[in-house]
């Protein structure tokens, strides 16, 4: 009877082993791996005003700034001469003319060893007017105020007005006076023809008119720049010798460049006396106003920091009275 009962379960074992060996197990299908594409490339539009004006910034700014290390040169000198005009009457204005005059420079002003604004304009203006990118490249020139105290002169500055093809524009000022490009310099300006341009650029590069402020140099102390000017001016008696400092509120995109109220150190010499002591001068040396302060007077701020950034450039002082010739002596 055992026997007998256990057949039906045997053969129904049988029967499923018997199924399952008879069902098809289907595989999982292999799995395609994606073909890796190139990155599609970006193209991006060649910005022809930024090339142009990065190469005119590239070949252009490279000298040191300011008239120092030309007076400083052995064949330099500040001559003094007359300078007989007619006045609108036909009467004559005999004045005294100023001249620093300095070694000639070449006719390439990216050749020069030192700058100022005018000769760094004329610069950048030759550079960016062949490129395709601008259709016009404008040499201007603007005043900036210069005060001492209550008093105040005015420098003149010069940068480069550039309109370009695409009607856009820009300013470009390569000095440290402000942002290389797009400085807030006033709108209204006077603008240098090419009448006037290029003669002005000779006249440049054997010398510069000293009667009116000229920039000396950027010099920079506790962190804070100054600009350092000079001058030499003349009355019915006496030269008047000068050198100058102010702090600089740099142009920006948005604020014009201003110079501060700045310090002043003036020497004035009896024109009567002054063969005798230019020579005086000249055979103490260069420290002659270090040692001897009572010799010139200071005006404007007498902070501590300008009189540091004076005192230390007190050379070029002893530079401008033993290079001065006096055109009748």
């Amino acid at each position: 009877m055992i026997i007998l009962r256990t057949i039906p379960i045997l053969i129904t074992v049988t029967f499923v082993l018997f199924a399952c060996n008879s069902i098809k197990i289907e595989s999982a299908p292999p799995r395609i791996e994606p073909t890796p594409t190139e990155p599609k490339q970006v193209v991006i539009g060649r910005n022809r005003n930024a090339e142009a004006l990065m190469s005119a910034k590239s070949e252009v700014g490279r000298q040191s700034y300011g008239f120092a290390p030309f007076l400083l040169l052995d064949d330099t000198r500040i001559v003094v001469e007359n300078d007989d005009n007619h006045d609108d009457h036909g009467n004559h204005d005999n004045q005294q003319r100023v001249m620093l005059r300095y070694p000639p420079q070449s006719a390439d002003p990216t050749m020069w060893e030192t700058v100022d604004s005018f000769i760094l304009a004329y610069a950048t203006q030759r550079e960016l007017l062949p490129t395709e990118a601008v259709s016009e490249a404008t040499v201007g020139q603007f005043k900036v105020s210069a005060p001492i105290g209550n008093d105040s002169q005015w420098l003149t500055h010069y940068a480069v007005w550039v309109d370009f093809v695409d009607n856009s524009g820009t300013v470009v000022d390569l000095t440290d006076l402000g942002p290389d490009f797009g400085a807030y310099h006033p709108i209204s300006r006077e603008l240098i023809s090419s009448q006037n341009l290029e003669p002005q650029f000779s006249e440049w590069q054997s010398g510069v008119p000293y009667d009116m402020l000229q920039p000396l140099a950027i010099v920079t102390f506790s962190g804070q720049k100054y600009y350092l000017l000079g001058q030499l001016s003349t009355s019915a008696n006496s030269y008047d010798y000068a050198i100058q400092a102010h702090q600089i509120k740099p142009a920006s995109h948005t604020e014009p460049l201003r110079l501060l109220p700045g310090s002043r150190i003036e020497l004035s010499i009896n024109q009567a006396d002054f063969a005798e002591l230019q020579t005086l001068i000249q055979e103490h040396g260069s420290t002659v106003f270090e040692d001897k302060p009572e010799m010139w007077q200071r005006y404007g701020d007498d902070g501590a920091e300008f009189s540091e950034v004076l005192e230390q450039n007190l050379h070029l002082l002893w530079h401008m009275v033993t290079k001065t010739k006096i055109h009748d002596q």
